[in-house]
């Protein structure tokens, strides 16, 4: 199902440190020929490497490269290529990466459960191509272990502690397994947060197996690991959606059905206790738009916000706190456009305004205090229609056609108001026409009439003002020609396409940035590109 805003995930500041660079001494830093600019159609940043597709039809590729342009090569390049593949779909892990392109899956990074699929544990600091898998390949799930789904059968391979690879026994698996024991079309392939339980819905039923130790494989066991796939019984009517972690939730088109994990009542039946095979949710009025799972549970209908489960911090709603809500308690009543809820607070868009409550530490709720908020509180002092809100459960931003409001955790000045306090009430950062706003949680990139702003985290010259010290207040960043058509970040590398050309900055650590060096860049490098011979 849809979820309406965005979620921010903050990610490690040494994300990229477990693989390093590819021999970064080595590295091609480019021949000395003719170069040129282009106008990029389309760029696409992960795990060191850097794809871009020109106005003329053609493509490159620099950074992180390896088997990409070859069988065995490993190669760095420092300065875009010119490369005859084309990247079609790219899924990150953390710290292992997967493309797929019209030449088959490629993968590389952290590879200590053999997730990369080459046959050993060891990682792989280079694109690297997985053999195996046959047909063509319609999706992709990844964690410790990888799930590939093909006009021919699901594909599994890496971590296997729980029997999650569905081969019948334990231990990691290193190249890819065709899953065996599934009857119908695969509809869709969905792994818990760690991908140690697996669902597969098909139209003969829903299958599971893996961990089941809270008894989430809907066996009606617990304790225990199921090591091929289970027909989960007891579920009526069409699977719409599935979401699984220990709980599973499960909407069909008779109703919400739930099972697994009950240590804070989110099964909704009542009472605590694993529940060991689906139980249909009682309660909830209305047609159910969107579900948001965790130790909570948020289900959104066209009567209103329903919640319960865990309530340490007041999360559900319900004016009390620590304690669990064991059935479902209607939050909020009426029309809700928009929803989210992360790190045990909640947003909610209605016709009427933007509501907040629950875990407040860094006046995340904007209520003007830190204390916990046990019941949706109206916030106050946003001007214009709200247009998107972006959170990660610390800081919130709200952008209306007035501009960019802030609040909340500020430790980076990551609000924007010149100093590293936390903010207890909405902040205007930005005043005027906003087309866009990017962040990963550490540095924010606004997009106006006027040009590009960014401010908050510079530890790698990300905000493009010439410095490595953080940035309080919204910097223009300079030296950008033409009109921005698209603002793409990758962590802490930042990648602008105008119609004069493509500009990079920032974390230059596999030679991303693509100005022929490992230096990261503190300003706006146009990229050039040498004339092929």
């Amino acid at each position: 199902m849809k979820n309406f805003f965005k979620i921010i995930f903050i990610l490690s500041l040494t994300i990229f440190a477990v693989t390093g660079c590819a021999d970064d001494s080595g590295g091609n830093g480019g021949g000395n020929g003719e170069v040129y600019t282009q106008e990029f159609t389309k760029l696409i940043s992960i795990g060191g490497l850097s794809y871009g597709e020109t106005a003329d039809g053609k493509k490159y590729a620099w950074g992180y490269v390896g088997e990409l342009t070859g069988a065995g090569n490993t190669d760095n390049i420092r300065t875009p290529k010119e490369v005859d593949f084309t990247i079609i779909y790219n899924i990150t892990n953390v710290s292992t990466y997967y493309i797929l392109t019209d030449t088959g899956l490629y993968a590389w990074g952290t590879n200590s459960s053999g997730q990369v699929g080459n046959g050993t544990t060891d990682n792989v600091l280079t694109p690297y191509k997985v053999a195996g898998i046959d047909g063509n390949i319609k999706d992709i799930i990844a964690d410790d272990t990888v799930y590939v789904l093909t006009d021919t059968g699901l594909y599994a391979w890496g971590g296997n502690s729980y029997g999650q690879v569905g081969i019948g026994k334990t231990g990691n698996v290193l190249t890819p397994h065709k899953v065996e024991g599934i009857d119908g079309n695969i509809k869709e392939v969905i792994a818990n947060g760690d991908g140690s339980t697996v669902y597969v819905s098909t139209d003969t039923g829903l299958y599971a197996w893996g961990r089941n130790d809270s008894g989430q494989v809907g066996n009606g066991t617990s304790g225990g690991n199921v090591l091929t796939p289970h027909i989960v019984d007891g579920i009526d009517g069409n699977i719409k959606d599935i979401i699984a972690d220990d709980t599973v939730y499960v909407l069909t088109d008779t109703g919400l059905y739930a099972w697994g994990g009950n240590s804070y009542g989110q099964v909704g039946i009542g009472k605590t206790g694993n529940v060991l095979t689906p139980h249909k949710v009682a309660g909830i009025d209305g047609n159910i738009k969107d579900i948001i799972a965790d130790d909570t549970v948020y289900v959104l209908t066209d009567t209103g916000l329903y919640a319960w489960g865990e309530n340490s911090s007041g999360q559900v709603g319900n004016g009390t706190s620590g304690g669990n809500v064991l059935t479902p308690h209607k939050a909020v009543e009426g029309n809700i456009k928009e929803i989210i809820a992360s790190n045990n607070n909640v947003y909610v868009l209605t016709d009427t305004g933007l509501y907040a409550w629950g875990y407040n530490s860094s006046g995340q709720v904007g209520n003007g205090t830190t204390e916990n908020v046990l019941t949706p509180h109206k916030v106050e002092g946003i001007d214009g229609n709200i247009k998107e809100v972006i959170t990660n459960g610390f800081i919130v931003y709200v952008l209306t056609d007035t501009g960019l409001y802030a609040w909340g955790n500020n430790l980076l000045g990551e609000v924007g108001n010149g100093t590293t306090e936390d903010v207890l009430t909405p902040y205007k950062a930005v005043d005027g026409n906003i087309k866009e706003v990017i962040t990963n949680g550490f540095t924010v990139y606004v997009l106006t009439d006027t040009g590009l702003y960014a401010w908050g985290d510079n530890t790698y010259g990300q905000v493009g003002n010439g410095t490595t010290e953080n940035v309080l207040t919204p910097h223009k960043v300079e030296g950008i020609d033409g009109n921005i058509k698209e603002v793409i970040t990758n962590v802490f590398t930042v990648y602008v396409l105008t119609d004069n050309g493509l500009y990079a900055w920032g974390d230059n650590y596999c030679g991303q940035v693509g100005n022929g060096t490992t230096d990261n860049v503190l300003t706006p490098y146009k990229v050039q590109i040498e004339k092929q011979n």
